[in-house]
C-alpha cells in the first residue's frame, strides 16, 4: 500500500484493463486500449449549476496483476457549501475470456446544511463506443426495455428511471453499468458540446435546489461489468472526413477589444487574413454610433466584412431600422446578421422574420437569422420553424461541466455532433458557430439562474487559452467544425484577456489562425487520432499544393502516425510564442505514411515537396 498527494493522473492497470485516477475521478476506463467508460465521479453542483471544486487527499493504492484497490478522500468548499466524502475504487479481472468488474463507491456528508442542485455520482459514456449503439435499460422498478444511445444529439433524456445500462461497446466487448443509492437518468451531454453521455442522480424531475442535510449521509455506488476483449487493436485514426469537407470561414470577435486595438495589433490581425470580425451590440445603446465609428475604421483597415450579433431588449424589432441605417451610412459590409432577444433562450421566429425584412433590404443575399447566446442545448430543444431566416447560430465552450485539461480535450468530440444535428433541422440554413471560447462560459439559461435566482457566475479569462494547450485545442476545434460542415466560426476575442493578442503579443492560438487565414471554403481532409482524442490533423488542398497541420492533444510526448502519401515534406514545428516561422526540417513519409515524434501540445506544419 502506498499513499501520495493527488498531483497528476495516475495509471491503474489489471490485465487488459487500464484506467486513470485524477482529482477524485476514475477516467478513461479501457480494455485493450478501447475506452468503455469516460469518467466516474461525484460532483457537487451549486444552486446556479456551477461545479464546486474539490480537493483530493489521503490517496492510497494497492495493486496486483489481477486487480487494484484505491481509496481517497474529497473535500468540496465554496461559499455556504462544505461537503466531504470518502471513496473506494476496486477492480478485479478474472477468467478466459476475461471479465472485469470495477466498482466506485462513495460515502459523503455535509459539514453544515446547504442548498445544492445536485450531489451525486455521474458516469460519462464515451460517444465513440456508445453513440448509435443499441442497449438494454433496466429501470428502477426492475423492468427491462430495449433502447439505443442516440446518434444525433438528443434534445430530451435518452433514458429515465435507470438502475442499469448494458450495451456492446465494440464487437466482442459488452459493458453493463449498474447504479445504487439513487434513481438515475441519462442525458446527452453533447448538447453542451461535451464529448459524452451522462448518467447521473438524482433526476432533474425533482425540485432544485434541495437541502443537503449533515444528518443524512449520501451513499452511492456504480459497478461496471466488462465482458470479453475486442477482436483487434483500436484504430489509430478514429474519425476521418475526406476532401469534400471545406474549412469554415473564420473570424474573431471585437466586442470586448474594439478599444484595445492599436496600430500594432491591427497589423497583426491583418496578417490573419480573416473572413470576418464580429461585433455584438444593442441597437438601442447610447454608444451605438461611437461603436460603429470604431468598427468602420477597423473593418476598413482589415478589409473584412462584419458579422453582427444584434441583441434586442424585447420582441419589438422596429429598432433594427435605426441599426440598418447607421451601418449603411458607414458603408460597412455585413456578412451575416445574428439576432437575439434578451431573456429568450432562442430567437422567436417572428423576430427573425421581422429582422429579415428590416435588415435584408439593404444587403440582399446576406444571411439574417437567429439562434442562442447559450449552448446548443437551447437551439436543439427549441428548434426554429423551417424557412424562417437564413442561418442558425449558437456558441461553443468546452468547460460547461468540467474544467480540467483532460475534459477540454475530451470535449472536442462533442463539437461535430452539434453541427451534424443542427443540419437535420436547418432546412438549408447556414450554421454559424460562435463565439467559440476556451474559457468557461457560464450557462445563462441554466435552471435557477436569472430573476429571483443567484445569477450566473462571472466570466473569467483562462490562461490556458494563451498557452500551447490552447493552440492545440484551437486546431482540434476547427478540425471538428470542418469535419461536420460548419459554414463559419468566430473564435475568441481579438485582444485583451480573452483575446488572441495579449500583453505579450500574438498567442499560440494566433499562430493557428495565421496558418488557416484566408482558407475558408478550401477543401480539406480531417483526421482525429484516438478516443479520447490524442491528436488532430488537417490536410488542406489550396491551389498551391496540400498543406498539413497536426497537433499533439496531450500534455506528454506523442508519436504522430499519419498515412500521408509517400515522399518528402518540409516540417515547421511550433514554438510557444513564435511569430516568424522557424527554419523547416526535411521529413519523409514511407510506404506506411509519416511517423513524427511531437512534444507536449506541439503543432507541426507539413508542406509537400521537401527542399529544392
Amino acid at each position: 500500500m502506498r499513499s501520495f498527494p493527488d498531483e497528476r493522473p495516475r495509471t491503474l492497470k489489471a490485465g487488459p484493463l487500464e484506467a486513470l485516477f485524477a482529482d477524485g475521478s476514475l477516467r478513461h476506463v479501457k480494455v485493450d486500449g478501447v475506452e468503455v467508460i469516460r469518467r466516474v465521479d461525484m460532483p457537487v453542483r451549486d444552486t446556479s449549476w456551477g461545479t464546486v471544486p474539490g480537493t483530493t487527499s489521503d490517496v492510497a493504492v494497492a495493486a496486483a496483476e489481477d486487480g487494484f484497490r484505491l481509496t481517497f478522500a474529497m473535500s468540496h468548499a465554496r461559499g455556504p457549501i462544505a461537503f466531504e466524502s470518502e471513496g473506494v475504487i476496486e477492480a478485479k479481472v478474472a477468467g478466459h475470456p476475461p471479465e472485469a468488474v470495477v466498482r466506485f463507491e462513495v460515502a459523503g456528508r455535509a459539514r453544515e446544511a446547504f442548498d445544492a442542485n445536485r450531489v451525486g455520482l455521474c458516469v460519462l459514456h464515451p460517444p465513440g463506443t456508445s453513440a448509435g449503439r443499441p442497449c438494454v435499460v433496466e429501470h428502477a422498478d426492475g423492468s427491462h426495455e430495449p433502447g439505443r444511445f442516440p446518434d444525433h444529439v438528443a434534445p430530451g433524456l435518452p433514458f429515465a428511471e435507470v438502475r442499469a445500462l448494458s450495451h456492446e461497446a465494440v464487437p466482442g466487448v459488452r459493458v453493463e453499468v449498474r447504479f445504487e443509492g439513487e434513481v438515475f437518468e441519462t442525458e446527452d451531454q453533447r448538447n453542451w458540446a461535451d464529448g459524452s453521455f451522462k448518467t447521473y442522480g438524482p433526476p432533474l424531475s425533482r425540485p432544485t435546489p434541495y437541502a443537503v442535510d449533515p444528518g443524512r449521509p449520501i451513499r452511492q455506488a456504480v459497478t461496471v461489468h466488462i465482458e470479453g476483449r475486442p477482436g483487434h487493436a483500436p484504430a489509430a485514426v478514429t474519425r476521418h472526413a475526406g476532401p469534400r469537407v471545406r474549412l469554415p470561414r473564420l473570424g474573431v470577435s471585437v466586442t470586448r477589444s474594439l478599444g484595445l486595438l492599436d496600430g500594432e495589433k491591427v497589423a497583426r490581425l491583418r496578417e490573419l487574413r480573416l473572413d470576418h470580425v464580429r461585433l455584438d451590440l444593442e441597437p438601442h445603446a447610447a454608444d451605438l454610433e461611437a461603436s460603429l465609428d470604431a468598427l468602420s475604421g477597423l473593418a476598413s483597415a482589415l478589409n473584412v466584412p462584419v458579422e453582427f450579433g444584434v441583441h434586442l431588449p424585447s420582441e419589438d424589432a422596429g429598432v433594427l431600422r435605426r441599426l440598418r441605417d447607421a451601418v449603411a451610412r458607414r458603408r460597412l459590409r455585413p456578412c451575416r446578421w445574428v439576432v437575439h432577444v434578451d431573456g429568450h433562450p432562442v430567437t422567436p421566429d417572428a423576430v427573425v422574420a421581422a429582422a429579415c425584412g428590416s435588415l435584408g433590404e439593404g444587403w440582399p443575399g446576406v444571411a439574417v437569422g437567429g439562434g442562442t447566446v447559450g449552448n446548443f442545448a437551447e437551439l436543439n430543444r427549441r428548434r426554429p420553424a423551417p424557412g424562417v431566416g437564413g442561418l442558425l447560430a449558437y456558441a461553443v465552450c468546452p468547460q460547461v461541466h468540467a474544467t480540467d485539461d483532460l475534459a477540454l480535450i475530451e470535449n472536442l468530440e462533442g463539437i461535430a455532433p452539434t453541427v451534424e444535428t443542427a443540419r437535420t433541422f436547418a432546412a438549408g440554413r447556414a450554421i454559424a458557430v460562435g463565439p467559440v471560447r476556451l474559457h468557461r462560459q457560464p450557462d445563462p439559461f441554466a435552471k435557477g439562474v436569472g430573476p429571483g435566482g443567484p445569477g450566473p457566475e462571472p466570466e473569467r479569462p483562462d490562461p490556458r487559452q494563451s498557452s500551447p494547450l490552447g493552440a492545440a485545442w484551437t486546431l482540434g476545434a476547427i478540425a471538428e467544425l470542418a469535419r461536420a460542415g460548419a459554414d463559419s466560426a468566430t473564435l475568441y476575442e481579438a485582444a485583451g484577456p480573452f483575446g488572441i493578442l495579449d500583453e505579450r503579443g500574438p498567442s499560440p492560438a494566433w499562430n493557428v489562425l495565421s496558418e488557416l487565414g484566408g482558407l475558408g471554403g478550401t477543401p480539406a481532409e480531417v483526421f482525429a487520432f484516438g478516443s479520447p482524442p490524442v491528436g488532430a490533423a488537417l490536410r488542406i488542398h489550396p491551389g498551391g499544393g496540400p498543406i498539413g497541420l497536426a497537433a499533439n492533444l496531450t500534455g506528454g510526448p506523442w508519436t504522430l502516425r499519419w498515412a500521408l502519401p509517400k515522399g518528402a515534406y518540409r516540417a515547421w514545428r511550433s514554438r510557444e510564442r513564435s511569430v516568424e516561422a522557424a527554419d523547416p526540417v526535411r521529413v519523409a513519409a514511407g510506404p506506411g505514411g509519416l511517423t513524427l515524434d511531437l512534444g507536449p501540445w506541439e503543432i507541426v506544419r507539413l508542406d509537400e515537396g521537401g527542399f529544392a
